[in-house]
């Protein structure tokens, strides 16, 4: 029965982990703060008072840590400009898959926290081995940050050269050449359809937002690198800005998202801070002697002393890894999309 009850948490933490992880990448500051208590805080807290519990939520967090991985990725991985009408996304699929996914993976933290004797000193290499990749990663990320900041509409839409095309004469059609593409408004009364191709062949990449333009306020066209973006006013409510994305080097209009312009801006700020407190945690650990300060001995069991019990110090060893690459995760999610490497 108690396995049964082990795998069963295991799922729901790995379920948690997924969303915490999504969350990290756009938190504002309190929220951060709160993920951080538990992602970092809880696990560590067990393991002093309860060294099972701790080395099984160290297990079950290891374990969820592939799809973890894949959630984070997916949630970085933001719509900067959505030239096509979408009608709804994969969330829902998602949320229906990866409960399944979880429930699997809980099995391996069955049989990881069953192994957790048998490893031994295999915790503390592989801690070693976190520690060292989460300071290169954040060494990289925060140089790339400092250089050339996180990325968003906003900021991408700053780097790009800007041109502003004057208004439509209502009732008439209008081409502007500017930036290597022809916009084109074909306008009646007070409203246009809007089209963007190359020069001299506006319609043959055309924007399919049925909502029309405003004929009477310019329109602006960003230049940023093969990429020219057009915004412009529309009728609709809804949606009071049209913005379409034109690809010069395919030809089409495209939507635009994070891995695209990945190469170009660095990982987000929030990412840095989450990795820069589990890191100074690891690091403390290992390198604070056992001569120091008591909470300082009892969060560095990975330097056990000699009246430590077996169960403890493998709690702290398998807790500070799973600290180390949970925090991890976000990161390495923004090195996939380009952002850090």
């Amino acid at each position: 029965m108690g396995g049964i009850v082990r795998w069963l948490g295991a799922t729901f933490v790995g379920i948690g982990l997924v969303a915490a992880v999504a969350l990290v990448h756009d938190a504002p500051p309190l929220v951060l703060a709160l993920l951080s208590i538990g992602l970092l805080v809880v696990p560590l807290a067990l393991a002093r008072r309860r060294p099972r519990l701790a080395s099984w939520l160290a297990a079950a967090l290891l374990a969820a840590s592939p799809v973890a991985l894949l959630m984070s990725v997916y949630a970085a991985d933001d719509w900067l400009v959505l030239s096509h009408e979408r009608c709804g996304t994969g969330d829902a699929a998602l949320v229906l898959l990866v409960p399944v996914l979880q429930a699997v993976l809980a099995l391996g933290a069955e049989v990881l926290w069953r192994l957790r004797r048998s490893l031994g000193r295999a915790w503390l290499t592989a801690t070693r081995l976190a520690l060292g990749a989460a300071v290169l990663l954040l060494a990289v990320g925060g140089t790339r940050y400092a250089l050339q900041g996180s990325v968003d509409r906003a900021a991408v839409l700053a780097r790009a050269h800007a041109v502003t095309l004057p208004a439509a004469a209502p009732g008439l059609s209008t081409v502007d050449d500017a930036l290597d593409v022809t916009v084109r408004r074909s306008c009646a009364d007070q409203t246009c359809a809007l089209t963007i191709g190359p020069i001299g062949a506006p319609d043959v990449a055309s924007s399919l937002y049925t909502a029309p333009i405003v004929a009477d306020q310019p329109v602006t066209l960003y230049a940023f690198e093969h990429w020219r973006l057009v915004e412009a006013h529309t009728t609709h409510a809804r949606r009071p800005s049209l913005r379409t994305v034109f690809d010069l080097q395919t030809g089409r209009v495209v939507d635009l998202q994070v891995h695209d312009v990945g190469p170009w801006f660095g990982p987000a700020p929030n990412v840095l801070v989450l990795l820069l407190l589990a890191a100074a945690l690891g690091v403390g650990t290992l390198a604070v002697p056992p001569a120091g300060p008591l909470v300082w001995r009892r969060l560095g069991a990975l330097r056990a002393t000699e009246d430590d019990t077996l169960d403890e110090v493998i709690a702290w060893r398998s807790t500070v890894l799973a600290t180390v690459v949970v925090a991890s995760l976000p990161l390495w999610a923004q090195a996939v999309l380009g952002l850090v490497f």
